[in-house]
Protein backbone atom coordinates (compact mmCIF):
# COMPACT_ATOMS: atom_id res chain seq x y z
CA UNK A 1 0.00 0.00 0.00
CA UNK A 2 1.44 3.46 -0.90
CA UNK A 3 2.01 6.29 2.14
CA UNK A 4 1.25 9.51 -0.01
CA UNK A 5 3.61 12.75 0.35
CA UNK A 6 2.00 15.53 1.23
CA UNK A 7 1.93 18.87 -0.38
CA UNK A 8 0.28 22.30 0.84
CA UNK A 9 -3.02 23.15 -0.76
CA UNK A 10 -2.42 26.78 -0.73
CA UNK A 11 0.74 26.47 -2.87
CA UNK A 12 -1.96 24.95 -5.52
CA UNK A 13 -4.64 27.22 -7.42
CA UNK A 14 -7.57 25.68 -8.60
CA UNK A 15 -8.33 23.92 -12.04
CA UNK A 16 -11.29 24.84 -13.91
CA UNK A 17 -12.91 21.32 -14.13
CA UNK A 18 -15.62 20.02 -16.14
CA UNK A 19 -18.14 18.80 -13.19
CA UNK A 20 -21.39 16.36 -14.50
CA UNK A 21 -24.04 15.11 -13.42
CA UNK A 22 -27.29 12.99 -14.20
CA UNK A 23 -30.60 14.50 -13.88
CA UNK A 24 -29.08 17.93 -13.98
CA UNK A 25 -27.61 17.68 -10.89
CA UNK A 26 -24.09 18.78 -10.45
CA UNK A 27 -20.73 18.92 -8.24
CA UNK A 28 -19.18 22.41 -8.14
CA UNK A 29 -15.87 22.92 -8.34
CA UNK A 30 -13.95 25.96 -6.74
CA UNK A 31 -14.03 27.58 -10.13
CA UNK A 32 -16.19 30.45 -11.06
CA UNK A 33 -16.13 28.76 -14.52
CA UNK A 34 -18.08 25.62 -15.02
CA UNK A 35 -18.17 23.52 -17.82
CA UNK A 36 -21.48 21.40 -18.14
CA UNK A 37 -20.66 17.89 -20.07
CA UNK A 38 -22.53 14.47 -20.56
CA UNK A 39 -22.14 11.64 -18.31
CA UNK A 40 -20.58 9.94 -21.01
CA UNK A 41 -17.15 11.78 -19.57
CA UNK A 42 -17.37 9.42 -16.75
CA UNK A 43 -16.28 5.79 -17.32
CA UNK A 44 -18.50 4.88 -14.19
CA UNK A 45 -22.16 4.54 -15.33
CA UNK A 46 -24.51 5.47 -12.41
CA UNK A 47 -23.47 8.33 -10.77
CA UNK A 48 -25.26 11.32 -10.38
CA UNK A 49 -22.26 13.61 -9.14
CA UNK A 50 -19.07 13.50 -10.18
CA UNK A 51 -15.44 15.06 -11.65
CA UNK A 52 -13.33 13.43 -13.67
CA UNK A 53 -9.91 14.28 -14.22
CA UNK A 54 -6.95 13.23 -16.32
CA UNK A 55 -2.93 14.64 -15.87
CA UNK A 56 -2.43 14.52 -19.09
CA UNK A 57 -4.72 16.93 -19.59
CA UNK A 58 -3.60 19.08 -16.51
CA UNK A 59 0.24 19.89 -17.27
CA UNK A 60 0.44 22.74 -14.78
CA UNK A 61 -0.39 20.24 -12.00
CA UNK A 62 -3.31 22.17 -10.48
CA UNK A 63 -5.67 19.29 -9.43
CA UNK A 64 -8.91 19.03 -9.16
CA UNK A 65 -11.35 19.36 -6.76
CA UNK A 66 -15.07 17.65 -5.94
CA UNK A 67 -18.10 18.85 -3.33
CA UNK A 68 -19.64 15.97 -1.44
CA UNK A 69 -22.75 17.51 -0.69
CA UNK A 70 -25.15 14.64 0.80
CA UNK A 71 -26.23 15.30 4.69
CA UNK A 72 -22.53 16.54 5.14
CA UNK A 73 -20.59 18.89 2.74
CA UNK A 74 -17.14 17.88 2.10
CA UNK A 75 -14.31 18.63 -0.42
CA UNK A 76 -12.23 16.17 -1.95
CA UNK A 77 -9.30 17.60 -3.72
CA UNK A 78 -7.14 15.44 -5.79
CA UNK A 79 -3.54 16.17 -7.83
CA UNK A 80 -0.15 14.36 -8.74
CA UNK A 81 2.56 14.56 -5.93
CA UNK A 82 5.77 15.03 -6.31
CA UNK A 83 6.40 10.93 -7.07
CA UNK A 84 4.12 11.10 -9.85
CA UNK A 85 0.66 9.38 -7.83
CA UNK A 86 -2.16 11.08 -7.13
CA UNK A 87 -2.70 12.36 -3.14
CA UNK A 88 -6.36 12.70 -2.19
CA UNK A 89 -7.28 15.23 0.16
CA UNK A 90 -10.57 15.47 2.23
CA UNK A 91 -11.62 18.68 4.17
CA UNK A 92 -14.65 18.11 6.42
CA UNK A 93 -17.02 21.24 7.20
CA UNK A 94 -14.42 22.52 9.82
CA UNK A 95 -11.58 22.99 7.58
CA UNK A 96 -9.57 20.07 8.87
CA UNK A 97 -8.10 18.35 6.46
CA UNK A 98 -6.75 13.92 5.85
CA UNK A 99 -5.03 12.51 3.09
CA UNK A 100 -6.93 9.28 2.42
CA UNK A 101 -5.18 6.51 1.63
CA UNK A 102 -6.01 5.51 -2.04
CA UNK A 103 -4.55 2.59 -3.20
CA UNK A 104 -5.11 1.61 -7.47
CA UNK A 105 -3.10 -1.64 -6.62
CA UNK A 106 -1.48 -2.51 -10.22
CA UNK A 107 -4.02 -0.50 -12.75
CA UNK A 108 -2.37 1.81 -14.79
CA UNK A 109 1.18 1.79 -13.66
CA UNK A 110 4.20 1.28 -15.58
CA UNK A 111 6.50 -2.35 -14.92
CA UNK A 112 9.93 -1.02 -15.36
CA UNK A 113 12.97 -3.87 -14.26
CA UNK A 114 9.94 -6.10 -12.68
CA UNK A 115 9.54 -3.11 -10.68
CA UNK A 116 6.22 -1.24 -11.03
CA UNK A 117 7.19 2.89 -11.12
CA UNK A 118 4.90 5.41 -11.75
CA UNK A 119 0.87 5.83 -13.16
CA UNK A 120 0.46 6.56 -16.81
CA UNK A 121 -0.33 10.50 -17.45
CA UNK A 122 -3.23 9.23 -19.65
CA UNK A 123 -4.59 7.49 -16.34
CA UNK A 124 -8.16 8.54 -16.02
CA UNK A 125 -9.63 9.25 -12.55
CA UNK A 126 -12.92 10.13 -11.10
CA UNK A 127 -14.39 11.31 -7.72
CA UNK A 128 -18.09 10.68 -7.02
CA UNK A 129 -21.00 9.77 -4.54
CA UNK A 130 -23.36 6.97 -4.90
CA UNK A 131 -25.56 5.42 -1.99
CA UNK A 132 -24.82 1.33 -2.02
CA UNK A 133 -25.73 0.96 1.39
CA UNK A 134 -29.18 2.70 1.02
CA UNK A 135 -28.46 4.52 4.45
CA UNK A 136 -29.48 7.59 3.01
CA UNK A 137 -25.49 9.26 2.86
CA UNK A 138 -23.49 8.64 -0.33
CA UNK A 139 -20.06 6.24 -0.38
CA UNK A 140 -17.26 8.98 -1.77
CA UNK A 141 -16.17 7.09 -4.68
CA UNK A 142 -12.71 7.35 -6.13
CA UNK A 143 -12.05 5.27 -9.03
CA UNK A 144 -9.22 4.88 -11.84
CA UNK A 145 -9.30 3.44 -15.43
CA UNK A 146 -6.08 2.44 -17.67
CA UNK A 147 -6.60 2.52 -21.54
CA UNK A 148 -2.87 0.66 -22.32
CA UNK A 149 -3.59 -1.70 -25.26
CA UNK A 150 -6.98 -3.35 -26.63
CA UNK A 151 -6.35 -6.13 -24.51
CA UNK A 152 -4.66 -4.51 -21.55
CA UNK A 153 -7.34 -2.41 -19.92
CA UNK A 154 -7.76 -2.11 -16.22
CA UNK A 155 -10.20 -0.43 -13.67
CA UNK A 156 -9.64 0.12 -9.88
CA UNK A 157 -11.95 1.49 -7.14
CA UNK A 158 -11.60 2.66 -3.73
CA UNK A 159 -15.11 3.49 -1.55
CA UNK A 160 -15.63 5.15 1.84
CA UNK A 161 -18.38 5.15 4.09
CA UNK A 162 -18.66 8.15 5.18
CA UNK A 163 -20.13 8.02 8.71
CA UNK A 164 -17.17 5.94 9.73
CA UNK A 165 -14.70 6.31 6.79
CA UNK A 166 -14.66 2.70 6.18
CA UNK A 167 -12.73 1.99 3.15
CA UNK A 168 -13.35 -1.15 0.54
CA UNK A 169 -10.98 -1.62 -2.45
CA UNK A 170 -11.49 -3.26 -5.96
CA UNK A 171 -9.19 -4.05 -8.96
CA UNK A 172 -10.05 -5.74 -12.25
CA UNK A 173 -5.96 -5.76 -12.79
CA UNK A 174 -5.06 -5.14 -16.18
CA UNK A 175 -6.99 -7.71 -17.34
CA UNK A 176 -9.83 -6.17 -19.05
CA UNK A 177 -10.04 -6.68 -22.85
CA UNK A 178 -12.37 -4.20 -24.65
CA UNK A 179 -13.25 -0.41 -23.19
CA UNK A 180 -13.01 -0.36 -19.37
CA UNK A 181 -16.54 0.60 -18.16
CA UNK A 182 -17.84 0.42 -14.90
CA UNK A 183 -21.47 0.95 -14.01
CA UNK A 184 -23.13 1.10 -10.02
CA UNK A 185 -26.60 0.01 -10.51
CA UNK A 186 -28.99 -0.81 -6.98
CA UNK A 187 -26.24 -2.30 -4.18
CA UNK A 188 -23.93 -3.57 -7.40
CA UNK A 189 -20.53 -2.66 -9.31
CA UNK A 190 -20.46 -4.50 -12.09
CA UNK A 191 -17.36 -4.13 -14.77
CA UNK A 192 -17.63 -6.82 -18.08
CA UNK A 193 -14.42 -8.29 -19.18
CA UNK A 194 -15.59 -9.08 -22.86
CA UNK A 195 -14.38 -12.25 -22.52
CA UNK A 196 -16.86 -15.69 -22.54
CA UNK A 197 -19.22 -13.03 -20.55
CA UNK A 198 -17.16 -13.39 -17.92
CA UNK A 199 -17.82 -10.39 -15.09
CA UNK A 200 -16.25 -8.30 -12.01
CA UNK A 201 -18.91 -7.70 -9.92
CA UNK A 202 -19.05 -7.21 -6.48
CA UNK A 203 -22.92 -6.90 -4.24
CA UNK A 204 -22.94 -4.89 -1.07
CA UNK A 205 -24.70 -7.37 1.42
CA UNK A 206 -24.71 -8.88 4.68
CA UNK A 207 -22.51 -5.14 5.96
CA UNK A 208 -19.95 -5.71 2.90
CA UNK A 209 -19.24 -5.88 -0.09
CA UNK A 210 -18.84 -9.39 -1.53
CA UNK A 211 -17.49 -10.89 -4.79
CA UNK A 212 -20.88 -12.07 -6.96
CA UNK A 213 -19.42 -11.70 -10.71
CA UNK A 214 -17.62 -14.75 -12.78
CA UNK A 215 -14.13 -14.43 -13.67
Amino acid sequence: MRTSIFIPLLSIASLVVTACAQKNKHADTETEDKQEATVDTCFIKGLEKFVVYCPENDPDNKGVTFNYDDGRKLKVRMYENMVFYMDVILTDENGREEMLDVDFGDVGVELIDGQYDRPYRNNEYVIGQYDFDADGADELIVGMRSRLADDMNGVSLNIWRIRDMKRWTFSTGMNILGDAICSFYMNKINIPRYHRGFYYEWTYQNGTFEFTGEI
